[in-house]
């Protein structure tokens, strides 16, 4: 039975790297794309413990990827320095 249950998690942690994957290539195919920088972990880091949460695997990847993101007249909030795009300045006005 432990077999399994460990085959079944290896599949679904492959599902989630793939899922995850497929959102980085679609945000690379954005046109006018514009990415902040990649976050480093210190920086994750703090904006967790100021927040007061730790953030999903998936958005962690996404902030080293990009750091935030403005494309196609969207913004996607993350690690950077323009308020409207740093996820702890957003979270706190909301």
């Amino acid at each position: 039975m432990r077999k399994k249950e460990r085959v079944i998690g290896s599949l679904e942690q492959k599902k989630e790297e793939h899922k995850m994957s497929k959102i980085i290539d679609v945000i690379n195919d954005l046109e006018d794309l514009i990415a902040t920088g990649a976050a480093d972990e210190n920086s994750i880091a703090e904006a967790e413990k100021e927040l007061g949460l730790k953030f999903a695997d998936e958005y962690k990847e996404y902030l080293v990827e990009f750091g935030s993101v403005l494309a196609e007249d969207v913004e996607i909030t993350g690690i950077a320095k323009s308020k409207n795009r740093n996820v702890v300045m957003v979270t706190k006005r909301e």
